[in-house]
């Protein structure tokens, strides 16, 4: 197996790598060390500053297709190795032909750890100007998240514990940790899932509620059966958390299957005990608590936006309290569809001018995540005092929130909804309720720091 370590400059990379090979027979490559071979320079700053950074990629693709090569290798890479497109290719080449036998390990490290580790620190060919570094790490991360297998959050951890989760994730070898105690690890699937919050906001919680040896980490599933098979046998490996497009494909591999989760017919939390893998579902939980704290669903008229996934789990959350449903699509045979399973009514998008007639308003699409400023509907449809909760969290401000508050509505962000339906899902996996100050304090910074 190839392991290839990504991560913005300070994020432990080299170290981790180090600790990792002392724990396997793997042998390790650093790009930047292979580069260096092929130059006069002494550094990196260096070549940068002798030759350009375009020439520096071109001595890096070769060093990375030479890496490439290799097997049983861990390949520390620089911190702008998927800033060239040869070199992403490279990497899309090497998991298209390479059965299965690449890993791409993120290293998530927030700007400000990474800023107080390099603090003085202006070997860096990119960290001389903060302003310059922070908007190259925002560049990056988009980067980082798409090509990760698997993300590994690092501001709680030290070199040494990164490589002994790494050495615990990838080769199923008992780990121990600061108490000799082997690690207990949770976490997120999907595919892509670099995007995911999870990881960061549950790894704040462990900190804050002083849970050793807790560690929840993000990785992509491709193969399902392969992967839970692996996930049975793991004994370190305690729960998980699922997002899209694995809510329901995950079903058909678990033991049991809570009754909410069966009705919605997704699955985004899975708790391992005495053998059996047990589904349950906290989007809906997510969608119901913020909506009752504002008293916005009993005896309500109650629009839903979209007929996917999460409206389904709107349905589930407000269709024994409100007064009527609704269910809005843009495809009407799909709305129909799903309020005649409900019990409830559908409208297509297109006849529906004003939302005023209703009085809680649930835009569950991925439309306005790609909305780029336009709304689907502008401020005129909303009116003052109705409650619009949309599940998108990133951004938290939508552009159908936006709308919405213009008009005078109570809006209730997708993040508000994210951390309900994670502190629901923390009870199902350690059977211990989230402080409410604790969820929308740290932990909330802590996922969300990097948003934009």
């Amino acid at each position: 197996m190839k392991i290839v370590l990504l991560g913005f400059m300070g994020s432990g990379k080299t170290t981790a790598a180090s600790v990792l090979r002392k724990m396997t027979d793997y042998s390790l490559i650093e790009t930047d060390a292979l580069v260096l071979a092929e130059t006069d320079c002494k550094s990196i700053s260096e070549i940068f500053d002798r030759h350009g950074e375009a020439s520096f990629r071109e001595l890096e693709t070769a060093a990375l297709s030479k890496a490439l090569q290799q097997e049983d290798v861990i390949i520390s890479c620089g911190g702008g190795i998927l800033e060239s497109s040869h070199n992403r290719r490279l990497f899309d080449e090497t998991t298209l032909y390479g059965a299965g036998n690449i890993c791409m390990v993120y290293l998530d490290t927030s700007f400000e750890t990474i800023e107080m580790r390099l603090q003085g620190d202006t070997s860096r060919p990119l960290f001389r100007s903060r302003d310059d570094a922070h908007s190259l790490y925002s560049k990056r991360l988009s980067q980082y998240q798409h090509a990760a297998d698997l993300v590994i959050p690092t501001d709680e951890l030290s070199p040494e514990e990164v490589g002994r989760l790494m050495n615990q994730l990838l080769f199923d070898v008992p780990s121990v940790g600061q108490r000799e105690e082997q690690m207990r690890i949770w976490m997120v699937i999907g595919d892509p899932v670099g995007h995911s919050r999870s990881p960061r906001l549950h790894g704040a919680l462990f900190r804050d509620m002083e849970m050793k040896n807790h560690q929840f980490v993000s990785f992509r599933v491709r193969d399902i059966q392969s992967f839970f098979e692996s996930f049975r046998s793991n004994k370190a490996l305690q729960g998980l958390a699922i997002t899209v497009p694995l809510k329901e494909r995950v079903m058909p591999y678990l033991d049991e299957i809570s009754e909410s989760a069966g009705i919605i017919g997704a699955v985004n939390t899975v708790v391992k005990a005495e053998g059996k893998l047990c589904g349950h579902n906290t989007d809906w939980i997510g969608i119901q608590e913020p909506l009752l704290k504002r008293g916005a669903l009993h005896g309500k008229r109650v629009a839903i936006v979209g007929a996917g996934g999460t409206a389904r789990a709107a349905l589930f959350a407000v269709k024994d309290r409100a007064e009527d449903v609704t269910i809005i699509n843009r495809t009407l045979n799909r709305a129909t569809s799903l309020a005649a399973e409900f019990q409830v009514s559908a409208a297509a998008l297109s006849d529906i001018e004003s939302l005023g007639e209703f009085d809680t308003i649930i835009q569950t699409t991925s439309a306005e995540l790609f909305a780029q400023g336009r709304s689907l509907f502008d401020s005129s449809a909303f009116r003052s005092e109705m409650v619009v909760l949309d599940a998108v969290y990133v951004p938290e401000w939508t552009p159908f929130l936006l709308s919405a508050q213009k008009a005078g509505a109570i809006c209730i962000t997708g993040r508000e909804m994210f951390l309900a339906q994670a502190a629901a899902q923390f009870q199902y996996h350690h059977g211990r309720e989230v402080p409410a100050a604790l969820l929308s304090g740290k932990a909330e910074n802590s996922a969300f720091c990097e948003a934009r």
